[in-house]
């Protein structure tokens, strides 16, 4: 039953964030992530696994996503999931200079999570929220 709840929260996220990202573009999105809301503090042995759970939901709803966005869609539907849970996260958004290129990703107590750390490498951090 949690499974089912957590995926329905992955989808309803996900179609969020790709709403907002379709009508009102990257400022839309970049708003409502700036004053999302947070639970308190989630107790730290449970944080590995809430991070893991919500980003195995996400990744099931995914392939379903409509916009080609994937990176920063993905990231801050599962920072706003993470938040309400309770896990500190925080969305990190950067540029690589040569050759050309963007990206988002989630960081956790300043580390990088769910993307591989070689993925984020050379990327100079644009905003984190």
């Amino acid at each position: 039953m949690v499974t089912v709840i957590r995926t329905v929260s992955a989808a309803l996220s996900i179609a969020v964030c790709e709403g907002l990202l379709r009508i009102g573009g990257f400022r839309a999105l970049r708003g409502l992530v700036q004053v999302f809301p947070t639970c308190g503090a989630q107790n730290p042995s449970q944080i590995p696994v809430l991070m893991e759970a919500f980003d195995k939901a996400v990744d099931r709803v995914m392939p379903f996503a409509a916009i080609r966005t994937y990176c920063l869609s993905r990231s801050a539907a599962v920072v706003c999931l993470l938040w309400l849970s309770g896990v500190p996260a925080s969305l990190a958004i950067g540029v690589r200079h040569y050759p050309f290129a963007a990206h988002a990703w989630i960081e956790v107590g300043g580390q990088v999570f769910a993307d591989p750390l070689e993925t984020v490498e050379g990327y100079s951090v644009l905003e984190r929220i």
